[in-house]
Protein backbone atom coordinates (compact mmCIF):
# COMPACT_ATOMS: atom_id res chain seq x y z
CA UNK A 1 0.00 0.00 0.00
CA UNK A 2 2.84 2.39 0.90
CA UNK A 3 4.75 1.61 -2.32
CA UNK A 4 1.74 2.15 -4.55
CA UNK A 5 0.91 5.42 -2.87
CA UNK A 6 4.47 6.70 -3.31
CA UNK A 7 4.61 5.59 -6.97
CA UNK A 8 1.33 7.38 -7.74
CA UNK A 9 2.63 10.54 -6.10
CA UNK A 10 5.90 10.32 -8.08
CA UNK A 11 4.03 9.84 -11.34
CA UNK A 12 1.80 12.83 -10.59
CA UNK A 13 4.63 15.24 -9.73
CA UNK A 14 8.38 14.67 -10.32
CA UNK A 15 10.92 16.07 -7.92
CA UNK A 16 9.12 15.77 -4.55
CA UNK A 17 10.49 18.04 -1.83
CA UNK A 18 11.62 16.61 1.50
CA UNK A 19 8.72 18.12 3.51
CA UNK A 20 6.23 16.62 1.08
CA UNK A 21 7.96 13.24 1.34
CA UNK A 22 7.87 13.34 5.14
CA UNK A 23 4.14 14.20 5.04
CA UNK A 24 3.52 11.26 2.69
CA UNK A 25 5.52 8.98 5.00
CA UNK A 26 3.46 10.10 8.02
CA UNK A 27 0.17 9.44 6.20
CA UNK A 28 1.38 6.03 5.07
CA UNK A 29 2.49 5.22 8.61
CA UNK A 30 -0.92 6.27 10.00
CA UNK A 31 -2.77 4.11 7.47
CA UNK A 32 -0.50 1.07 7.98
CA UNK A 33 0.05 1.03 11.75
CA UNK A 34 -3.10 2.87 12.93
CA UNK A 35 -2.92 2.98 16.78
CA UNK A 36 0.58 1.38 16.98
CA UNK A 37 2.12 4.20 14.96
CA UNK A 38 5.36 5.58 16.48
CA UNK A 39 6.35 7.87 13.70
CA UNK A 40 7.48 6.99 10.19
CA UNK A 41 11.17 6.46 10.99
CA UNK A 42 10.66 4.38 14.10
CA UNK A 43 7.81 2.33 12.60
CA UNK A 44 9.74 1.59 9.38
CA UNK A 45 12.84 0.67 11.40
CA UNK A 46 10.88 -1.81 13.58
CA UNK A 47 9.24 -3.34 10.48
CA UNK A 48 12.63 -3.83 8.81
CA UNK A 49 14.05 -5.37 12.00
CA UNK A 50 11.15 -7.84 12.14
CA UNK A 51 11.64 -8.67 8.45
CA UNK A 52 15.37 -9.28 9.01
CA UNK A 53 14.61 -11.62 11.91
CA UNK A 54 12.10 -13.57 9.83
CA UNK A 55 14.51 -13.80 6.84
CA UNK A 56 17.29 -15.04 9.09
CA UNK A 57 15.01 -17.78 10.47
CA UNK A 58 13.97 -18.78 6.95
CA UNK A 59 17.62 -18.92 5.71
CA UNK A 60 18.66 -21.00 8.71
CA UNK A 61 15.76 -23.42 8.11
CA UNK A 62 16.73 -23.72 4.43
CA UNK A 63 20.33 -24.46 5.38
CA UNK A 64 19.20 -27.16 7.84
CA UNK A 65 16.95 -28.76 5.19
CA UNK A 66 13.61 -28.24 6.86
CA UNK A 67 11.97 -27.30 3.57
CA UNK A 68 13.40 -30.24 1.59
CA UNK A 69 10.86 -32.69 0.23
CA UNK A 70 11.01 -36.05 -1.57
CA UNK A 71 7.46 -35.86 -3.02
CA UNK A 72 7.51 -37.17 -6.60
CA UNK A 73 6.43 -34.69 -9.21
CA UNK A 74 3.12 -35.38 -10.90
CA UNK A 75 3.11 -35.78 -14.62
CA UNK A 76 1.68 -32.59 -15.99
CA UNK A 77 -0.72 -33.12 -18.88
CA UNK A 78 -0.79 -30.33 -21.44
CA UNK A 79 -3.91 -28.17 -21.39
CA UNK A 80 -4.73 -28.94 -24.99
CA UNK A 81 -4.77 -32.65 -24.23
CA UNK A 82 -7.11 -32.13 -21.26
CA UNK A 83 -9.41 -30.01 -23.42
CA UNK A 84 -9.40 -32.60 -26.18
CA UNK A 85 -10.30 -35.36 -23.72
CA UNK A 86 -13.15 -33.26 -22.34
CA UNK A 87 -14.50 -32.52 -25.83
CA UNK A 88 -14.33 -36.20 -26.74
CA UNK A 89 -16.25 -37.14 -23.58
CA UNK A 90 -18.91 -34.52 -24.29
CA UNK A 91 -19.31 -35.73 -27.88
CA UNK A 92 -19.62 -39.32 -26.70
CA UNK A 93 -22.14 -38.40 -24.02
CA UNK A 94 -25.06 -37.69 -26.41
CA UNK A 95 -27.57 -39.42 -24.15
CA UNK A 96 -26.53 -37.19 -21.27
CA UNK A 97 -26.99 -34.14 -23.47
CA UNK A 98 -30.50 -35.33 -24.45
CA UNK A 99 -31.37 -35.83 -20.81
CA UNK A 100 -30.03 -32.36 -20.01
CA UNK A 101 -32.14 -30.91 -22.83
CA UNK A 102 -35.23 -32.64 -21.46
CA UNK A 103 -34.46 -31.24 -18.01
CA UNK A 104 -34.04 -27.79 -19.50
CA UNK A 105 -37.37 -28.15 -21.34
CA UNK A 106 -39.17 -29.24 -18.18
CA UNK A 107 -37.58 -26.39 -16.25
CA UNK A 108 -38.68 -24.00 -19.03
CA UNK A 109 -42.24 -25.36 -18.86
CA UNK A 110 -42.25 -24.99 -15.06
CA UNK A 111 -41.01 -21.45 -15.39
CA UNK A 112 -43.72 -20.69 -17.95
CA UNK A 113 -46.35 -22.22 -15.66
CA UNK A 114 -45.06 -20.23 -12.70
CA UNK A 115 -45.01 -17.10 -14.84
CA UNK A 116 -48.63 -17.73 -15.84
CA UNK A 117 -49.62 -18.24 -12.17
CA UNK A 118 -47.79 -15.06 -11.25
CA UNK A 119 -49.60 -13.20 -14.03
CA UNK A 120 -52.95 -14.53 -12.76
CA UNK A 121 -52.03 -13.50 -9.21
CA UNK A 122 -51.02 -10.06 -10.47
CA UNK A 123 -54.33 -9.69 -12.33
CA UNK A 124 -56.28 -10.90 -9.25
CA UNK A 125 -54.33 -8.49 -7.08
CA UNK A 126 -55.05 -5.73 -9.58
CA UNK A 127 -58.78 -6.53 -9.37
CA UNK A 128 -58.59 -6.58 -5.57
CA UNK A 129 -56.68 -3.33 -5.63
CA UNK A 130 -59.39 -1.79 -7.82
CA UNK A 131 -62.09 -3.02 -5.42
CA UNK A 132 -60.15 -1.71 -2.42
CA UNK A 133 -59.64 1.64 -4.12
CA UNK A 134 -63.34 1.77 -4.96
CA UNK A 135 -64.23 0.91 -1.33
CA UNK A 136 -61.77 3.54 -0.14
CA UNK A 137 -63.31 6.10 -2.45
CA UNK A 138 -66.81 5.19 -1.25
CA UNK A 139 -65.66 5.29 2.37
CA UNK A 140 -64.01 8.68 1.87
CA UNK A 141 -67.19 9.95 0.19
CA UNK A 142 -69.33 8.61 3.04
CA UNK A 143 -66.92 10.13 5.53
CA UNK A 144 -67.14 13.51 3.80
CA UNK A 145 -70.94 13.27 3.79
CA UNK A 146 -70.95 12.39 7.48
CA UNK A 147 -68.55 15.25 8.24
CA UNK A 148 -70.76 17.70 6.34
CA UNK A 149 -73.84 16.35 8.11
CA UNK A 150 -72.15 16.66 11.50
CA UNK A 151 -70.97 20.18 10.66
CA UNK A 152 -74.51 21.09 9.60
CA UNK A 153 -75.92 19.65 12.83
CA UNK A 154 -73.22 21.47 14.81
CA UNK A 155 -74.15 24.76 13.13
CA UNK A 156 -77.83 24.11 13.89
CA UNK A 157 -77.00 23.26 17.50
CA UNK A 158 -74.90 26.41 17.81
CA UNK A 159 -77.73 28.52 16.38
CA UNK A 160 -80.21 26.83 18.75
CA UNK A 161 -77.79 27.43 21.65
CA UNK A 162 -77.47 31.10 20.75
CA UNK A 163 -81.25 31.33 20.50
CA UNK A 164 -81.63 29.67 23.89
CA UNK A 165 -79.04 32.03 25.35
CA UNK A 166 -80.95 35.03 24.01
CA UNK A 167 -84.21 33.62 25.38
CA UNK A 168 -82.51 32.96 28.71
CA UNK A 169 -81.17 36.51 28.87
CA UNK A 170 -84.60 37.91 27.98
CA UNK A 171 -86.27 35.70 30.57
CA UNK A 172 -83.64 36.67 33.14
CA UNK A 173 -84.25 40.35 32.43
CA UNK A 174 -88.04 39.86 32.77
CA UNK A 175 -87.60 37.92 36.01
CA UNK A 176 -85.24 40.55 37.38
CA UNK A 177 -87.75 43.25 36.54
CA UNK A 178 -90.52 41.14 38.17
CA UNK A 179 -88.32 40.66 41.26
CA UNK A 180 -87.72 44.41 41.47
CA UNK A 181 -91.45 45.07 41.11
CA UNK A 182 -92.23 42.47 43.79
CA UNK A 183 -89.65 44.03 46.11
CA UNK A 184 -91.29 47.38 45.66
CA UNK A 185 -94.72 45.86 46.27
CA UNK A 186 -93.32 44.12 49.34
CA UNK A 187 -92.06 47.38 50.78
CA UNK A 188 -95.40 49.04 50.07
CA UNK A 189 -97.30 46.13 51.67
CA UNK A 190 -95.03 46.29 54.72
CA UNK A 191 -95.79 49.98 55.10
CA UNK A 192 -99.53 49.33 54.66
CA UNK A 193 -99.39 46.44 57.14
CA UNK A 194 -97.68 48.64 59.70
CA UNK A 195 -100.30 51.30 59.24
CA UNK A 196 -103.17 48.78 59.33
CA UNK A 197 -101.71 47.08 62.44
CA UNK A 198 -101.45 50.35 64.28
CA UNK A 199 -104.96 51.31 63.21
CA UNK A 200 -106.41 47.87 64.20
CA UNK A 201 -104.65 47.96 67.59
CA UNK A 202 -105.91 51.44 68.24
CA UNK A 203 -109.47 50.41 67.28
CA UNK A 204 -109.30 47.28 69.51
CA UNK A 205 -108.21 49.37 72.42
CA UNK A 206 -110.91 51.97 71.89
CA UNK A 207 -113.81 49.75 70.80
CA UNK A 208 -116.54 48.64 73.24
CA UNK A 209 -118.06 45.80 71.18
CA UNK A 210 -117.57 42.04 71.81
CA UNK A 211 -115.11 39.98 69.63
CA UNK A 212 -116.25 38.18 66.48
CA UNK A 213 -117.48 34.60 66.40
CA UNK A 214 -114.51 33.14 64.48
CA UNK A 215 -111.59 34.62 66.45
CA UNK A 216 -112.08 36.32 69.81
CA UNK A 217 -109.33 38.55 71.03
CA UNK A 218 -109.01 38.54 74.77
CA UNK A 219 -106.71 41.08 76.41
CA UNK A 220 -105.63 40.43 79.98
CA UNK A 221 -104.37 43.20 82.16
CA UNK A 222 -101.14 42.73 84.11
CA UNK A 223 -102.65 43.51 87.47
CA UNK A 224 -106.33 42.74 86.60
CA UNK A 225 -109.29 45.12 86.83
CA UNK A 226 -108.83 47.37 89.85
CA UNK A 227 -111.83 48.48 91.92
CA UNK A 228 -114.26 46.50 89.78
CA UNK A 229 -114.23 49.13 87.09
CA UNK A 230 -114.83 48.23 83.46
CA UNK A 231 -111.72 47.62 81.37
CA UNK A 232 -113.12 49.91 78.69
CA UNK A 233 -114.05 52.77 80.96
CA UNK A 234 -111.85 55.81 80.96
CA UNK A 235 -111.26 55.47 84.71
CA UNK A 236 -110.44 51.74 84.61
CA UNK A 237 -107.10 50.03 84.36
CA UNK A 238 -107.47 49.44 80.57
CA UNK A 239 -105.60 46.90 78.45
CA UNK A 240 -101.86 47.48 78.27
CA UNK A 241 -99.94 47.36 74.98
CA UNK A 242 -98.07 44.16 75.94
CA UNK A 243 -101.20 42.02 76.71
CA UNK A 244 -101.57 38.32 75.63
CA UNK A 245 -103.72 37.55 72.54
CA UNK A 246 -105.70 34.22 72.41
CA UNK A 247 -107.37 33.01 69.16
CA UNK A 248 -110.31 30.59 69.39
CA UNK A 249 -111.77 28.69 66.39
CA UNK A 250 -115.47 28.61 65.78
CA UNK A 251 -117.41 25.45 66.84
CA UNK A 252 -118.60 24.87 63.25
CA UNK A 253 -115.00 24.74 61.96
CA UNK A 254 -113.99 22.35 64.75
CA UNK A 255 -116.96 20.07 63.93
CA UNK A 256 -116.02 20.01 60.21
CA UNK A 257 -112.44 19.02 61.08
CA UNK A 258 -113.66 16.18 63.30
CA UNK A 259 -116.02 14.96 60.55
CA UNK A 260 -113.19 14.94 58.00
CA UNK A 261 -111.00 12.94 60.41
CA UNK A 262 -113.73 10.32 60.88
CA UNK A 263 -114.28 10.11 57.10
CA UNK A 264 -110.51 9.66 56.49
CA UNK A 265 -110.32 6.82 59.03
CA UNK A 266 -113.31 5.13 57.42
CA UNK A 267 -111.76 5.40 53.92
CA UNK A 268 -108.47 3.95 55.22
CA UNK A 269 -110.29 1.02 56.79
CA UNK A 270 -112.23 0.36 53.57
CA UNK A 271 -108.98 0.40 51.53
CA UNK A 272 -107.35 -2.03 53.96
CA UNK A 273 -110.34 -4.36 53.75
CA UNK A 274 -110.35 -4.31 49.95
CA UNK A 275 -106.60 -4.98 49.77
CA UNK A 276 -106.94 -7.86 52.25
CA UNK A 277 -109.76 -9.39 50.21
CA UNK A 278 -107.73 -9.06 47.00
CA UNK A 279 -104.65 -10.69 48.59
CA UNK A 280 -106.83 -13.48 50.03
CA UNK A 281 -108.30 -14.14 46.58
CA UNK A 282 -104.80 -14.29 45.03
CA UNK A 283 -103.56 -16.67 47.74
CA UNK A 284 -106.61 -18.91 47.25
CA UNK A 285 -105.77 -19.26 43.55
CA UNK A 286 -102.19 -20.41 44.34
CA UNK A 287 -101.30 -24.10 44.55
CA UNK A 288 -101.14 -25.38 48.12
CA UNK A 289 -97.71 -25.82 49.65
CA UNK A 290 -96.45 -29.32 50.35
CA UNK A 291 -95.90 -29.63 54.09
CA UNK A 292 -93.29 -32.31 54.79
CA UNK A 293 -93.90 -34.90 57.43
CA UNK A 294 -92.31 -34.45 60.82
CA UNK A 295 -89.10 -36.53 61.01
CA UNK A 296 -89.46 -39.12 63.71
CA UNK A 297 -86.90 -41.37 65.31
CA UNK A 298 -83.91 -39.22 64.24
CA UNK A 299 -83.18 -37.13 67.32
CA UNK A 300 -84.45 -39.17 70.26
CA UNK A 301 -86.17 -42.51 71.01
CA UNK A 302 -89.43 -40.66 71.69
CA UNK A 303 -89.63 -39.42 68.06
CA UNK A 304 -89.33 -35.66 68.78
CA UNK A 305 -86.69 -33.40 67.28
CA UNK A 306 -84.67 -31.21 69.63
CA UNK A 307 -85.25 -27.47 68.99
CA UNK A 308 -82.02 -26.35 70.64
CA UNK A 309 -78.44 -27.15 69.65
CA UNK A 310 -76.75 -30.26 70.99
CA UNK A 311 -74.44 -28.21 73.24
CA UNK A 312 -77.39 -26.48 74.99
CA UNK A 313 -79.24 -29.78 75.25
CA UNK A 314 -76.25 -31.39 76.90
CA UNK A 315 -75.93 -28.49 79.40
CA UNK A 316 -79.64 -28.30 80.25
CA UNK A 317 -81.01 -30.86 82.75
CA UNK A 318 -83.38 -33.51 81.36
CA UNK A 319 -87.09 -32.96 81.77
CA UNK A 320 -89.14 -35.06 84.10
CA UNK A 321 -90.43 -38.25 82.53
CA UNK A 322 -87.90 -38.08 79.67
CA UNK A 323 -85.29 -40.83 79.49
CA UNK A 324 -81.66 -39.80 79.68
CA UNK A 325 -80.16 -39.87 76.19
CA UNK A 326 -76.45 -39.20 75.69
CA UNK A 327 -75.58 -36.06 73.73
CA UNK A 328 -73.36 -38.00 71.32
CA UNK A 329 -76.26 -40.35 70.48
CA UNK A 330 -78.45 -37.35 69.54
CA UNK A 331 -75.72 -35.40 67.73
CA UNK A 332 -74.50 -38.23 65.50
CA UNK A 333 -77.83 -38.79 63.59
CA UNK A 334 -78.27 -35.02 63.22
CA UNK A 335 -74.77 -34.77 61.81
CA UNK A 336 -75.41 -37.65 59.39
CA UNK A 337 -78.72 -36.11 58.28
CA UNK A 338 -77.00 -32.73 57.70
CA UNK A 339 -74.25 -34.34 55.60
CA UNK A 340 -76.75 -36.36 53.55
CA UNK A 341 -78.94 -33.26 53.00
CA UNK A 342 -75.90 -31.29 51.82
CA UNK A 343 -74.91 -34.07 49.42
CA UNK A 344 -78.50 -34.26 48.14
CA UNK A 345 -78.53 -30.51 47.47
CA UNK A 346 -75.20 -30.74 45.65
CA UNK A 347 -76.47 -33.61 43.45
CA UNK A 348 -79.69 -31.70 42.66
CA UNK A 349 -77.66 -28.64 41.74
CA UNK A 350 -75.44 -30.75 39.47
CA UNK A 351 -78.51 -32.37 37.82
CA UNK A 352 -80.14 -28.97 37.25
CA UNK A 353 -76.90 -27.65 35.77
CA UNK A 354 -76.57 -30.60 33.39
CA UNK A 355 -80.23 -30.38 32.28
CA UNK A 356 -80.24 -26.57 31.96
CA UNK A 357 -76.96 -26.19 30.05
CA UNK A 358 -76.29 -29.21 27.81
CA UNK A 359 -72.98 -29.19 25.98
CA UNK A 360 -72.00 -30.56 22.59
CA UNK A 361 -68.62 -31.76 21.42
CA UNK A 362 -66.31 -28.78 20.90
CA UNK A 363 -64.54 -28.98 17.52
CA UNK A 364 -63.58 -25.32 17.21
CA UNK A 365 -60.03 -25.83 18.51
CA UNK A 366 -58.94 -28.13 15.67
CA UNK A 367 -58.44 -27.67 11.94
CA UNK A 368 -60.23 -29.87 9.39
CA UNK A 369 -58.11 -32.75 8.12
CA UNK A 370 -55.52 -32.41 10.90
CA UNK A 371 -55.08 -35.32 13.31
CA UNK A 372 -54.74 -34.15 16.95
CA UNK A 373 -51.36 -34.66 18.54
CA UNK A 374 -52.80 -36.25 21.71
CA UNK A 375 -55.87 -38.39 22.36
CA UNK A 376 -57.35 -35.91 24.84
CA UNK A 377 -57.83 -33.36 22.04
CA UNK A 378 -60.07 -35.67 19.99
CA UNK A 379 -63.88 -35.25 19.99
CA UNK A 380 -64.26 -38.91 20.98
CA UNK A 381 -62.36 -38.26 24.20
CA UNK A 382 -64.72 -35.39 25.05
CA UNK A 383 -67.73 -37.66 24.46
CA UNK A 384 -66.18 -40.38 26.64
CA UNK A 385 -65.56 -37.83 29.43
CA UNK A 386 -69.19 -36.70 29.23
CA UNK A 387 -70.52 -40.28 29.44
CA UNK A 388 -68.14 -41.03 32.31
CA UNK A 389 -69.41 -37.95 34.18
CA UNK A 390 -73.04 -39.09 33.77
CA UNK A 391 -72.17 -42.60 34.96
CA UNK A 392 -70.32 -41.20 37.95
CA UNK A 393 -73.37 -39.05 38.79
CA UNK A 394 -75.62 -42.14 38.61
CA UNK A 395 -73.21 -43.99 40.88
CA UNK A 396 -73.25 -41.11 43.38
CA UNK A 397 -77.08 -41.07 43.36
CA UNK A 398 -77.27 -44.82 43.98
CA UNK A 399 -74.71 -44.60 46.78
CA UNK A 400 -76.60 -41.70 48.41
CA UNK A 401 -79.87 -43.66 48.25
CA UNK A 402 -78.24 -46.67 49.90
CA UNK A 403 -76.77 -44.48 52.66
CA UNK A 404 -80.17 -42.84 53.29
CA UNK A 405 -81.85 -46.26 53.52
CA UNK A 406 -79.12 -47.45 55.90
CA UNK A 407 -79.58 -44.34 58.10
CA UNK A 408 -83.36 -44.73 58.17
CA UNK A 409 -83.09 -48.41 59.05
CA UNK A 410 -80.52 -47.69 61.78
CA UNK A 411 -82.92 -45.24 63.50
CA UNK A 412 -85.83 -47.68 63.74
CA UNK A 413 -85.75 -50.71 66.02
CA UNK A 414 -86.11 -53.98 64.15
CA UNK A 415 -85.50 -52.43 60.72
CA UNK A 416 -82.08 -54.06 60.23
CA UNK A 417 -80.95 -57.62 59.58
CA UNK A 418 -77.37 -58.11 60.80
CA UNK A 419 -75.12 -60.70 59.17
CA UNK A 420 -71.50 -61.66 59.57
CA UNK A 421 -70.26 -59.46 56.73
CA UNK A 422 -72.80 -56.59 56.47
CA UNK A 423 -76.08 -55.07 57.71
CA UNK A 424 -79.22 -55.07 55.49
CA UNK A 425 -82.68 -53.52 55.94
CA UNK A 426 -85.25 -56.03 57.10
CA UNK A 427 -87.95 -57.39 54.76
CA UNK A 428 -90.83 -55.60 56.50
CA UNK A 429 -89.00 -52.26 56.47
CA UNK A 430 -88.13 -52.57 52.77
CA UNK A 431 -91.76 -53.44 51.99
CA UNK A 432 -92.98 -50.39 53.96
CA UNK A 433 -90.54 -48.15 52.10
CA UNK A 434 -91.74 -49.52 48.76
CA UNK A 435 -95.38 -48.95 49.72
CA UNK A 436 -94.60 -45.29 50.53
CA UNK A 437 -93.14 -44.80 47.09
CA UNK A 438 -96.25 -46.14 45.35
CA UNK A 439 -97.34 -49.11 43.28
CA UNK A 440 -95.16 -49.85 40.24
CA UNK A 441 -96.51 -49.41 36.76
CA UNK A 442 -96.74 -52.82 35.04
CA UNK A 443 -98.09 -51.88 31.64
CA UNK A 444 -100.40 -49.75 29.51
CA UNK A 445 -103.47 -50.95 27.59
CA UNK A 446 -104.86 -48.79 24.74
CA UNK A 447 -108.44 -49.26 23.46
CA UNK A 448 -109.53 -47.60 20.17
CA UNK A 449 -112.26 -44.94 20.33
CA UNK A 450 -115.61 -45.16 18.58
CA UNK A 451 -117.31 -42.09 17.15
CA UNK A 452 -116.80 -38.75 18.90
CA UNK A 453 -115.58 -40.19 22.19
CA UNK A 454 -113.00 -38.20 24.15
CA UNK A 455 -109.70 -39.82 25.14
CA UNK A 456 -109.23 -40.46 28.88
CA UNK A 457 -106.95 -42.54 31.10
CA UNK A 458 -107.71 -44.72 34.14
CA UNK A 459 -105.30 -46.25 36.63
CA UNK A 460 -106.19 -49.72 37.91
CA UNK A 461 -104.57 -51.37 40.95
CA UNK A 462 -104.39 -55.16 40.63
CA UNK A 463 -103.34 -57.95 42.93
CA UNK A 464 -100.99 -60.64 41.68
CA UNK A 465 -103.78 -63.10 40.93
CA UNK A 466 -105.83 -60.44 39.14
CA UNK A 467 -102.82 -59.43 37.07
CA UNK A 468 -102.23 -63.06 36.11
CA UNK A 469 -105.89 -63.38 35.05
CA UNK A 470 -105.76 -60.20 32.92
CA UNK A 471 -102.56 -61.39 31.29
CA UNK A 472 -104.08 -64.79 30.44
CA UNK A 473 -107.19 -63.11 28.98
CA UNK A 474 -105.08 -60.83 26.79
CA UNK A 475 -102.81 -63.64 25.60
CA UNK A 476 -105.83 -65.88 24.79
Amino acid sequence: MITSFVVVCILDAEGIPVARLEEIAERASDLAYDKQDKGPYQSFRESLVKAMVIMSKISQAVQEGEYDSNVPMDKIQPPIARRAAKVKSEICDSEGLGHKLELKDSELKDLKRQLKLKQEEVSANAVRLGLVEKKLENASRDGDDKVRKVERELAQQQEALKKKEREFEDTLDHMQSDIDALEREKQELKQRLTQVSKKALFESLTSKTAPSGIAAVVAGAAGGNQGGTSPTSPTGGGVPMGGQVVIKDSPMLVQQIESLKHALCKVKGENTRLKSADLKRIMDTLTPLHVPKKPTGLASPTGFVALVPAAETSEAPPAEGTPDVPAATIAEPQKDVTILARRTRNLLHELHRLSASPKVVDITHRKPGVVPAIDKATPLHQLVDKVAGVQQLNTSIAQLQSEIRALLSSQRPGAQAKTDFSVFPSTDFSKAQTEKIGAPRIGKLSIPLIGDQQACSYSVSLQQSQLRRVHSQLMA
